[in-house]
This record gives structure tokens, C-alpha cells and sequence, in this order.
């Protein structure tokens, strides 16, 4: 299900999904002509592949904000882009969901002797990416194809995508390397102040939001949950770093800004 070529244009394939090899070899892979037919909807397009199984859109508003959600994580974790402790000569790493991609493209970047993949349900990555890097259209809750494990698994954001989370990491831990580590950064969906008081306005929007996530069968705030999910599925030595997200400004100041160029 990888690609690496640009869409083609006069694609004939039967499958509603990318075709290849599981870990990009030397097989030429494109995309069905289905997966590119977004859902137009409210002035915003969704992805087609696996239709309905992300909320949000996919335009170029979309990829706007993910890259600047991307710069925000960078600045909580002072510019680094992962807090586990893996080897610098980490060789083979899989990004669920990865969005844009750039995250995966940053890292590929950092690591170049790794193999780096990174699949989602809608093929918006750049086409011009690290050689070391594979973009795959996939479903990350449907069945794993992949023949060689992993050292290292990153998954990010995916609050309201996923139906099955103790799946996921189960699957994650079957697919990766003795030793080898997970990492899954979340967003909190919670609203805190200094003084303890949140609007009442506020805590009711949080919520409802919460509450449509329920309806499609997908929790919104997993981010206190994952812990338990890595340990119940048999994960050793699980760490959970809390950061607080406030004023951006100072922690920009703090971050080395010799990391983003």
C-alpha cells in the first residue's frame, strides 16, 4: 500500500487503496484514481479512502494548521521532535498518521540511515521527500502487512481517529523490535486555569465536543488513557510526560530556535 510516485492520471486499478511493497522496495507504486475523488462538503474536501473514518478535512487550510500544530509540539518539547530514548542508529521507524508528513520528513531528515514510514488515509504529502522516506495511504486500524518489526513507532494527534486503542498499541507492540519503543503524544481536550475557574460556556463546548466523538464511536480526549493502554497491553518501562501549553511566547523563548532552520 506504499507510493512513491506522483499520482498518475490514467490509473486503472481495481483497489480503493495505494499498491506495492510493505517495506518500499523496488516495486513501482501509484494511486487509484478513487482515493484522489475527495468528499466536497461545507466547502471543505475529506479524504475518500476508508470515507468517514476521520472528522476533519484535508484541504490546504487543513495542512496549514497541522503543520503549525507541528511547530507547537517542536516548542513544548524544546525543538526535539520525540522524548524516547532510542538509538541513534534507530533503523527502522513507523509515523501513524502522519498528515502532511512533516513530521516524518523532519525526522528522515534527522535520521538518514533509518527507513522511515508513515501512512494516513489521505495522500496530501509532498511528492519531493528524503529518500529514506515512504509515504503509505493506509488504515492504521485495519490489518497490518508489514513483514519486518519496527525499532520505533510515533503516533501523534489522533484524539477522535481511532474507534480501538487498546487494538492499536497492541498491534504496535507485536510490530516492533525487542526493546524498541513507542511514543504517542496527545493533546489533553481539557481547559485549566491558574485560579481553578473555567467558564461555564467553555466546559459545556468541551463537553459537547467530547460527546460528537462518542457518537462515531471514537473517544476526543484519550490523552489520559494512553498510559493505561501501553501497560495493559504489556509495555515495560511506560513514561508520562505532562507539559503545560500556555504561553507559547515563553516557550519559545526557551526553545533553541537554531533547531527550526
Amino acid at each position: 500500500r506504499l507510493y512513491t510516485d506522483p499520482p498518475s492520471q490514467d490509473d486503472s486499478f481495481d483497489n480503493d487503496s495505494a499498491i506495492g511493497s510493505d517495506d518500499g522496495g523496488s516495486d513501482t507504486t501509484s494511486l487509484t484514481s478513487s482515493v484522489l475523488h475527495y468528499k466536497y462538503e461545507n466547502g471543505r474536501t475529506y479524504h475518500a479512502f476508508r470515507d468517514g473514518q476521520y472528522i476533519m478535512p484535508n484541504d490546504d487550510k487543513e495542512q496549514d494548521r497541522l503543520d503549525l500544530v507541528h511547530h507547537v509540539w517542536r516548542l513544548i518539547l524544546r525543538g526535539e521532535l520525540y522524548r524516547a530514548p532510542i538509538s541513534k542508529t534507530v533503523q527502522r521507524v513507523l509515523d501513524i498518521g502522519t498528515g502532511t508528513g512533516i513530521w516524518a520528513m523532519d525526522f528522515a531528515d534527522e535520521f538518514r540511515s533509518a527507513t522511515v514510514i508513515a501512512n494516513d488515509l489521505s495522500p496530501i504529502q509532498p511528492t519531493w521527500v528524503p529518500p529514506n522516506l515512504q509515504f503509505e495511504i493506509d488504515d492504521a486500524e485495519g490489518e497490518w502487512l508489514y513483514t519486518q518489526p519496527f525499532d520505533f513507532i510515533h503516533i501523534r494527534n489522533m484524539g477522535a481517529s481511532i474507534a480501538d486503542w487498546p487494538k492499536l498499541v497492541t498491534r504496535s507492540l507485536e510490530n516492533l523490535q525487542p526493546g524498541g519503543w513507542i511514543e504517542i503524544q496527545e493533546h489533553a481536550i481539557e481547559m485549566h486555569s491558574e485560579d481553578g475557574v473555567v467558564p461555564q460556556n467553555t466546559r459545556e463546548w468541551l463537553d459537547e465536543m467530547e460527546g460528537a466523538a462518542r457518537t462515531f464511536g471514537k473517544d476526543m480526549n484519550v490523552a489520559k488513557m494512553i498510559g493505561g493502554f501501553l501497560k495493559d497491553a504489556g509495555f515495560d518501562d511506560v513514561r508520562v510526560d505532562k507539559y503545560k501549553v500556555g504561553d507559547l511566547e515563553d516557550i519559545s523563548t526557551q526553545a533553541d530556535w537554531r533547531r527550526f532552520h
